[in-house]
């Protein structure tokens, strides 16, 4: 199998208005909650400032794909 059929082969057309609301709720909840998590683990002194800011910068960019 071509490995660019293993990248979509579970992708499917998001033509229901209904359905691709939910979609993008359920993404933007689970990149919240990163965020959210990141600030405890650097209040914990789990994750640097710098770390956070990647971090950020990675949840960014995926918003914009």
């Amino acid at each position: 199998m071509p490995e660019t059929d293993a990248l979509t082969r579970d992708h499917i057309e998001l033509e229901d208005t209904r359905v691709t609301r939910r979609y993008f709720a359920k993404f933007e909840a689970i990149t919240g909650h990163m965020a959210r998590v990141a600030a405890q683990f650097e209040a914990e002194g789990t994750l640097s400032r710098q770390e956070v800011d990647l971090l950020a910068r990675y949840v960014i960019a995926l918003g914009y794909t």
